[in-house]
């Protein structure tokens, strides 16, 4: 039989039973069901042509996974999926995972805007032209131009109109486009692979020279980090051939190889550009059989059962300085807090602008976990702006090693429209977290898992089964009360805490304690391991008064000492008088130096 779209005539394949009960949500799916490649996909030669080996295990009769000329990870128009994969969710509104990552690779050969949309001609590897339509502003977020080559991650097949299939772009967060074109990708993907064969040697991008193995004596590019040089002399002559114009290609063709496991055939999470693929769980994990979903976008997780046996964090006022003893930091009201718990990943400042439309408003991704560093912390109010007709109505926490008016004064530029501008400084909108990213599903489905003699196990299920029966009327939820002390912290609050303890304060979250009575007499709070414990490991920044929220992540110049290649986080201002806005232009007026007040 033909699967019938209600939006379109009956397309020309015969999917599976299987597949059929995956897309009418009666049971699940296996990646090989959701594959429509060719049957003998196992071998992949390197000139793209048809296998010689017979079946053989032979590694080097194969594609790597990550090779843009892998069929499978990188398909033709031919070999995308054919029916709409992304906005599928089980019965319980769950966004399912992909059965696998791919991308679709085209160069651009023509396009025309209409009112807040594109329409491109693109021509993919087996050089068939293909209309590609998109539901946003593309030309607003990228820079489209013919010739160049678009990738596309999870592409699908769609009925466009009046007779024509085609690819319909809803999420910008899959699309890349690459400056060069098709060709000139393919073949930057074949100078790579050659920079790191399985069995040969290295060769110079400039003359040519194979490495002798037993002297490691070729240089990297130090941009790319793609290609090597036996030496100045060739590193410039290669540079003015054309590595100057493709040394950014090179970077971003090493991003997209090593964004994910291309060869995985049970991904857990759609990942976006820019985004990194969580790592497999540990078997010791998988073993736990606790597997959830917490539906922000960062895919299941599996709960470790040691932290039902970790002790609530105790709770005193506000000391004013913590202690960051991991290098790592959580930040963010309660749902973000949780997903940077369940991440090993981590947030960094950068000035690549990561914004992506979500309705009617832009959002950035956050994992809400940074690389911290390690050592003392202090917490002050502030007035960032040194207005002193107002009030300290700010927090700034930073390491005692900083100087907080230099932190202060780096960080106040950073304003929405220069969210990109400093690489050491990344700000966060109030719509990148707080009310915006609140999940109380998730959350109480935590709770109940840290803590199952809390009672969130059974309010969970009262509330799902109510709102799934379409009979929810929050008045009457028996369970009110907690879903209310939930709410609390979605907005106008933060939390600052040593990732090593987070399981405490989820602890300490799941039943009522004297964090609320903090929270409604507007004060902040310290946590601690126990009442005989002298430093805090974290805090909770109280609602100050104004109606807007931001932060701006503050990172360090050097390197983290437990983390290479990432900076580490050493300041992290919240404010709340911020209006997007507020530059001396923008207000008019000469700004004066911070106001600083330690707590």
């Amino acid at each position: 039989m033909s699967f019938y779209h209600p939006d379109m005539e009956a397309i020309d394949y015969e999917p599976s039973a299987a597949l059929m009960d995956a897309i009418l949500g009666y049971g699940d799916y296996d990646e090989d069901d959701l594959y429509y490649g060719s049957e003998d996909s196992a071998d992949y030669p390197r000139d793209g042509g048809d296998s010689d080996s017979g079946g053989s295990d032979d590694s080097e009769h194969r594609l790597p996974a990550d090779d843009l000329r892998n069929p499978k990870s990188f398909p033709s128009y031919a070999d995308c999926s054919p029916f709409e994969l992304y906005d599928r969710r089980d019965w319980n509104n769950k966004l399912l995972p992909p059965p696998r990552h791919w991308a679709f690779l085209a160069e651009i050969v023509e396009h025309m805007t209409v009112p807040v949309r594109n329409i491109l001609t693109v021509k993919d590897k087996d050089g068939e032209s293909i209309q590609l339509n998109t539901n946003f502003d593309l030309e607003a977020q990228f820079d489209v131009k013919v010739g160049s080559t678009i990738a596309i991650l999870y592409a699908e097949k769609k009925y466009l109109s009046l007779g024509v299939y085609g690819l319909r772009l809803d999420h910008a967060k899959f699309v890349k486009i690459f400056p060069c074109d098709l060709e000139t990708l393919l073949r930057i993907n074949d100078d790579l692979d050659n920079e790191t064969p399985v069995n040969s040697a290295k060769k110079c991008m400039g003359c040519g020279k194979e490495e002798d193995p037993d002297e490691a004596t070729l240089l990297r590019c130090s941009r790319c980090l793609g290609v090597s040089y036996c030496g100045k002399v060739c590193q410039t002559a290669a540079w003015k051939r054309g590595h100057k114009r493709e040394c950014k290609v090179f970077a971003a063709v090493i991003e997209l190889k090593r964004s994910r496991n291309w060869g995985n055939k049970k991904p857990r999470q759609w990942v976006a550009v820019g985004e990194r693929e969580e790592p497999s769980a540990s078997s010791d994990d998988e073993d736990s059989g606790n597997e959830l979903d917490d539906s922000l976008g960062n895919g299941p997780y599996h709960f470790r059962p040691e932290w039902k046996d970790t002790k609530p964090a105790v709770v005193q006022e506000l000391q004013g300085t913590f202690a960051v003893t991991s290098g790592e930091l959580l930040w963010g009201q309660v749902a973000p807090m949780l997903r940077g718990l369940m991440t090993r990943a981590h947030d960094f400042a950068s000035t690549e602008d990561k914004a992506v439309g979500s309705g009617t408003i832009l959002i950035q991704d956050y994992l809400y976990r940074a690389p911290a560093k390690v050592g003392l912390w202090k917490v002050a109010r502030v007035n960032g702006y040194g207005e002193t007709n107002t009030a300290t109505d700010s927090w700034l926490a930073y390491h005692s090693s900083c100087d907080p008016l230099d932190l202060l004064l780096l960080a106040r530029p950073i304003e929405w429209s220069t969210r990109s501008s400093n690489p050491r400084v990344s700000w966060v909108n109030r719509y990148d977290w707080g009310y915006h990213c609140s999940n109380a599903f998730a959350v109480a489905r935590f709770l109940a898992d840290i803590d199952p003699d809390s009672g969130w196990d059974a309010a969970y299920k009262r509330q799902r089964k109510l709102v799934d029966a379409g009979s929810y009327r929050r008045e009457t939820d028996p369970d009110n009360g907690r879903w209310e002390r939930l709410e609390n912290y979605d907005s106008h609050n933060t939390f600052l805490v040593d990732a090593a303890s987070g399981p405490e304060v989820f602890k300490l979250l799941a039943r009522p304690s004297n964090l609320e009575t903090h929270f409604e007499a507007a004060k902040s709070s310290s946590f601690f391991r126990s009442k005989e414990e002298k430093d805090a490991f974290g805090c909770h920044l109280a609602f100050i008064g104004k109606e807007w929220e931001f932060a701006r992540l503050i990172f360090s110049e050097d390197d983290s000492p437990m983390f290479p290649g990432k900076k580490e986080l050493i300041g992290f201002w919240y404010d709340q008088d911020n209006r997007y806005n507020d530059s001396e232009i923008d207000r008019g007026i000469k700004l004066q130096t911070p106001i600083i007040k330690d707590d």
